[in-house]
């Protein structure tokens, strides 16, 4: 395609490490989906820190950025559902414009 790159491989390591196999696996399968096709909701960001002893990552977020008054697709609201009843944590955080 040209414009989208692959995140580096320490931050895979971090998503795989955070949503486990069972989680990634219903990621994936609704990502890759027939009926998904055309739809995305995908959140803005995985930020996540890590433990300094163990060096694993130890919390993580996904998050929705959105500008004041922008909308929320449904498609937004549906991924962050998911995210959230599957036990990761995700939200949509609002750009404070000064």
């Amino acid at each position: 395609m040209g414009y989208l790159e692959l995140p580096a491989a320490k931050i895979l390591e971090a998503l795989f490490a955070i949503c486990g196999p069972e989680r990634l696996k219903v990621l994936l399968d609704r990502h890759t989906s027939k009926a998904h096709q055309g739809h995305s909701g995908v959140p803005d960001l995985f930020l996540y820190a890590t433990h300094i002893p163990t060096g694993r990552p130890s919390i993580a977020r996904f998050v929705e950025v959105k500008k004041p008054k922008e909308p929320v697709s449904s498609d937004q609201k549906d991924e962050i559902a998911l995210l959230n009843s599957m036990g990761l944590h995700a939200r949509v955080m609002r750009l404070v414009e000064k």
